[in-house]
């Protein structure tokens, strides 16, 4: 399970979302998934949860769509958006 660090402030735009490090002074832009991502982090979901949903969705396997978003969590966690917890 994973949680938003606490200096972080998003914004989500037509083509994905916007996150402030307040902190450090960083902004991170994403892309639509990297937004949908992180709007499922958002809620709760975990790694399973999340590539399950965009896998039904987009008609992906799986496996491929699994491997993505533990990539993409661990690029937010290297950039501190995210802790383990």
């Amino acid at each position: 399970m994973f949680r938003i660090s606490a200096a972080i402030r998003s914004s989500s735009t037509a083509d994905g979302a916007i996150l402030l490090d307040v902190h450090h002074g960083k902004i991170l832009g994403l892309n639509r998934m990297g937004s949908t991502i992180f709007q499922m982090l958002e809620r709760g979901l975990d790694t399973d949860q999340i590539a399950a949903e965009i896998s039904r969705e987009f008609g992906v396997k799986i496996e491929v769509v699994h491997a993505d978003v533990l990539e993409f969590i661990e690029n937010l966690q290297q950039r501190d958006v995210l802790q383990a917890g």
